[in-house]
């Protein structure tokens, strides 16, 4: 699940899905720009949405493993690809977060 998280946030913010914000300064939830320039809090948005594909993925992985894995054997093999996998994609979400801030704030802040 951690897996399926970390690879759906970073697509969303990566494809820049158009995920619903909240401007507080304006009361309002709105998917495009609102026409007078306000600062959204889409960060909610970005992690309900990652957590709803994780929690998807993990439902059909499941059933996935239930129905093609032997239950009676242990698959280690396994289990140490999706542990290693798991640890790959937090630390590359994490990477792709600081390298994605750094663009959005010193980058273009510069220009």
């Amino acid at each position: 699940m951690v897996f399926s998280f970390c690879v759906a946030y970073v697509g969303f913010r990566h494809f820049k899905t158009p995920l619903p914000k909240y401007y507080p300064t304006l009361h309002q939830w709105s998917v495009k720009e609102p026409p007078v320039k306000a600062p959204g809090m889409g960060w909610y948005a970005l992690f309900g949405a990652s957590l709803a594909c994780s929690l998807l993925f993990a439902g059909v992985a499941g059933l996935a493993a239930r129905a093609f894995l032997d239950e009676n054997k242990t698959h280690e093999g396994l289990i140490r690809i999706a542990s290693a996998l798991t640890t790959a994609a937090i630390f590359f979400m994490i990477i792709f977060n600081i390298l994605h801030e750094y663009h959005e704030w010193i980058v273009k802040g510069i220009k």
